[in-house]
């Protein structure tokens, strides 16, 4: 019987991750980062095919959509370049460049401004995915507890709505410092079970709020639900379907 060569380091073919990666670049630095970061874990993504980044826009205090759209091409052809190299290199395991790109942000600041509809062109163009609400991204928490939306003008209704079904105060602004968001941990914590509920309730709201621009809606509405979606059916939880079939949360 031939012995085995157990020291004799054996040769290994190196194999590329078949795990995606998705990229997601917000117009706030704090309200949507904190969603999306803790969505992540309430989905298990970890345990997932999908590799989910979140990134912060480049400046808050003077962000507009285009800047957001400019920050994603860039992370994401700084990425495709890296992979490149890597790939040069003979490093096919590592997975660095994204399969997925999406840029997230509101009309509250620009839904007057022609901003808003060249920076959702300029994405398209590139190949991004947008998730554009109106008036504000708690538009997409508003499906979490309740059918529809009403009319909003602003974040400030958005949140007076929020406030008035939970019969808990909650402010549109937040401290960079996460201790600071008691309030936002203890909202994205509540809807949370709800996210299959919210996904269908975008879909029927987005059938008349996205009528005249394929990415832009027109009165209050979001494609939010879209991305959602995506991370949705990635997600092992999928495997069991719904998360709730509770009834609507709203008294």
């Amino acid at each position: 019987m031939k012995d085995h060569d157990y020291d004799r380091p054996r040769s290994r073919k190196a194999r590329r991750s078949t795990r995606k990666r998705l990229l997601i670049v917000t117009e706030g630095e704090v309200t949507e980062v904190e969603y999306f970061e803790a969505l992540k874990e309430h989905l298990e993504l970890q345990s997932s095919q999908l590799d989910v980044v979140v990134e912060a826009g480049p400046d808050h205090e003077g962000n507009t959509p285009s800047r957001v759209v400019r920050s994603a091409v860039k992370l994401r052809d700084a990425a495709k370049k890296n992979q490149k190299s890597r790939d040069r290199l003979g490093d096919l395991e590592a997975r660095i460049a994204y399969d997925e790109v999406w840029v997230v942000f509101d009309t509250e600041r620009d839904g007057k401004n022609a901003d808003l509809f060249s920076a959702a062109e300029h994405a398209l163009d590139k190949g991004l995915y947008v998730a554009i609400s109106r008036p504000s991204f708690e538009s997409w928490f508003l499906l979490h507890l309740r059918d529809g939306l009403p009319a909003m003008a602003t974040c400030d209704d958005a949140c007076k709505k929020i406030s008035q079904i939970t019969r808990r105060k909650y402010a549109c602004e937040y401290q960079k410092d996460s201790k600071d968001n008691a309030d936002l941990h203890w909202l994205i914590d509540t809807i949370l079970p709800f996210t299959t509920e919210a996904i269908d309730r975008g879909k029927i709201v987005a059938k008349t709020a996205f009528t005249t621009h394929e990415a832009v809606p027109e009165t209050s509405g979001t494609k939010v639900y879209e991305l959602v979606e995506v991370l949705w059916k990635s997600s092992p939880r999928a495997l069991f379907g719904p998360e709730t079939n509770s009834s609507e949360a709203e008294a």
